[in-house]
C-alpha cells in the first residue's frame, strides 16, 4: 500500500486554510450533535459548566473571556466561522471537568454543539476529519508558542514589537526586518 503524505505547504497561510475543513467534514444531516443560535451578547457557556461538548463555529464570531481578580473581563480568543472551539481537555466528560471561562457571541451566531464522546467516535470512523483536527492545534500550538516567545522579552517594547510582528504575519502581511544601528 503506497504511503499517504500530507500536502505540501507553501506557508503557514496555507496550513491555516486546512482548518476550515473540519466543519465542512461533518454530517450535515443532524446525527452529529445538534445546532444552536446566539444572538449578540449571549453566552455559549459560562464558568462552572460542564465541559463535554465541543462546539464548531458555522457563521459569527465567539471570544473566549476569563475574568480577573478584580472582576474585569479578558478576552483570550476569538473563534471564528469555521473553528472548533471548546475542546481543551477530552478526558473532561469522564473527570466531570467544569469549564473556568465565558464563551460569548460577539455577533448573532450559529454552532454545532457536540459531545465530546460522540466526537471521539467520529474522529475514529473519519480520517479526514481527524487530520483537519491536527492541523488546527497545530496553528493554534504554533501561534501559542509565538505569543510565548514575545511575552517573554524583558522590555516592554520588545514584547510589543515582537507581538505585533507576530499578529501582522498571522494575517499574511509579510514585515521587513531593519537593520540596528
Amino acid at each position: 500500500m503506497p504511503k499517504k503524505t500530507f500536502p505540501a505547504l507553501v506557508n503557514h497561510h496555507d496550513c491555516e486554510t486546512l482548518t476550515t475543513l473540519t466543519v465542512e467534514n461533518a454530517p450535515r444531516d443532524g446525527s452529529l450533535g445538534r445546532n444552536r443560535r446566539y444572538r449578540k451578547g449571549a453566552n455559549v457557556w459560562r464558568p462552572d459548566d460542564r465541559s463535554d461538548s465541543i462546539f464548531f463555529l458555522r457563521q459569527g464570531e465567539i471570544a473566549i473571556v476569563a475574568g480577573d481578580s478584580e472582576g474585569r473581563e479578558l478576552v483570550l480568543g476569538l473563534i471564528r466561522a469555521g473553528e472548533p472551539f471548546g475542546e481543551l481537555c477530552f478526558c473532561a466528560p469522564q473527570k466531570r471537568l467544569y469549564r473556568e471561562t465565558y464563551a460569548r457571541a460577539v455577533v448573532e451566531s450559529e454552532a454545532g454543539e457536540v459531545k465530546l464522546t460522540d466526537f471521539m467516535d467520529y474522529l475514529q470512523s473519519d480520517r479526514e476529519a481527524l487530520v483537519n483536527l491536527v492541523f488546527i492545534y497545530c496553528v493554534r500550538l504554533s501561534d501559542a508558542q509565538h505569543r510565548l516567545e514575545a511575552l517573554a522579552q524583558r522590555g516592554a517594547v520588545e514584547r510589543l514589537g515582537r507581538l505585533l510582528l507576530h499578529l501582522a504575519n498571522t494575517r499574511g502581511i509579510r514585515a521587513t526586518k531593519t537593520r540596528k544601528r
